[in-house]
């Protein structure tokens, strides 16, 4: 049986791919780079430590900002200090990060839009990447890349600010006011508004302060749930488990932290009730949470939800289970539909395909127990189709097949 730890850290891995390299200006330039990082190493990728994981964020908003540290810079004018009364956004993200590429046309706008009041430093952490992948990525991106990039090449700007705010996902974009304070930081994609309100000095950075050590609580708590989730669940504990889950859904789901995605524990909170055939309780806490904002609008979420509860109770789970198969469906197909041409809604429609494809399966599922067949059948098939033919994927074609021929049987 793995670790704690093992499976902490699995839990957190994020894995997406990176992209070629397109254009090459300065040609030899690069070419040099390129060459000299070919020997590198990746290093190691930031991590918390127990005690960390135990314990508050040591940088959060109304701090000073550490300075960046011993960057290399590799485009644009370099940075030697924050200046005073002129905002800086820094923004860490990973050649090997999808999310990290998408957003960085996004960051280049904002720069562009401010007109010179605000500096954007794109700066990359080598966790995981050698330089000469930072290299390649930076520069496949073109005109899209903010004016200004830096290679985190020690990394100590990770651990300055993603250890400290103990937020280690990328992407992840730091606003400094003009006092040289972080007043913000989160995912690139919701920076327009607080970093409009810190240009035009109408940001509030003590009602900020206050939520930011409200948030940190909420983490830290969350951690600890997660932490002992898996200490039940690896010795058998069912109602330790679920009085863990208890724990974590207590917590907003925008707090979750330590556990992907952030509304696992109410799918093993409603999994749990219902292996505990405590069906009443499963269905209010599957409808508890499909109300909530980060699941109503997610259609993996509700697939899954729809897929425990649809089994269970009948007829209330089936009602509820295909109401929810049903919501998740005209989500995924309205997500899939978008014909939007922006980078990030380009890049969340491509993302999301496998993730679809499962929760096709789910939602199939409950239409089976609600004896909707003809629809299971139909997206049976279609999940099947588009399910990669890959036999280390789990579950397999061939048990996608299998679970297809005994939908058709029922309905025969």
């Amino acid at each position: 049986m793995r670790s704690i730890a093992a499976r902490v850290s699995q839990a957190r891995r994020i894995r997406v791919g990176t992209r070629a390299l397109r254009r090459v200006t300065r040609g030899a330039a690069v070419a040099v780079l390129i060459a000299l990082a070919a020997c590198e190493s990746p290093q190691p990728m930031p991590a918390l430590t127990d005690a960390e994981r135990a314990t508050p964020a040591t940088l959060t908003v109304g701090d000073p900002a550490p300075w960046i540290g011993n960057v290399e810079w590799i485009r644009g004018e370099a940075l030697t200090e924050f200046k005073a009364g002129h905002v800086t956004v820094i923004d860490l993200w990973a050649p090997w990060c999808g999310p990290c590429l998408a957003a960085l046309p996004h960051l280049k706008a904002l720069e562009a839009s401010h007109g010179g009041r605000v500096d954007v430093v794109a700066l990359a952490i080598t966790g995981g990447s050698t330089r000469g992948e930072i290299v390649r990525a930076a520069w496949a991106q073109g005109a899209s890349m903010p004016t200004r990039v830096a290679i985190d090449t020690d990394g100590a700007a990770a651990k300055e600010f993603l250890v400290a705010t103990r937020e280690l996902a990328v992407p992840r974009t730091f606003v400094i006011d003009g006092a040289g304070r972080l007043a913000w930081y989160g995912h690139p994609i919701d920076v327009d508004a607080p970093l409009a309100a810190v240009v035009a000095g109408t940001w509030d950075l003590e009602a900020a302060c206050r939520a930011d050590h409200a948030r940190g609580a909420n983490r830290t708590a969350s951690r600890a749930a997660v932490r002992e989730y898996l200490l039940a669940d690896e010795r058998g504990d069912e109602a330790g488990a679920l009085a863990a889950t208890e724990r974590a859904t207590a917590i907003p789901l925008a707090d979750v932290d330590g556990m992907s995605p952030p509304w696992w524990a109410w799918q093993a909170r409603v999994r749990l009730l219902v292996a505990a055939s405590r069906n009443v309780e499963a269905l209010n806490v599957a409808r508890a949470a499909a109300a909530l904002d980060g699941i109503a609008e997610e259609p993996v979420a509700l697939a899954a939800l729809a897929r425990l509860v649809a089994p269970a109770d009948p007829p209330a789970g089936s009602t509820l289970g295909c109401e929810l198969a049903d919501r998740a469906l005209a989500l995924l197909r309205a997500i899939e539909g978008d014909a939007s041409s922006d980078p990030w809604h380009v890049y969340m429609r491509e993302a999301s395909y496998t993730g679809h494809s499962a929760a096709m399966l789910d939602i199939a599922a409950a239409y089976a127990s609600c004896g909707r067949l003809a629809e299971a059948i139909a997206l049976q098939r279609e999940a099947i189709a588009r399910w990669p033919d890959d036999p280390r994927l789990r579950p397999t074609k061939a048990d996608l097949v299998k679970t297809l021929e005994y939908y058709e049987s029922a309905s025969k």
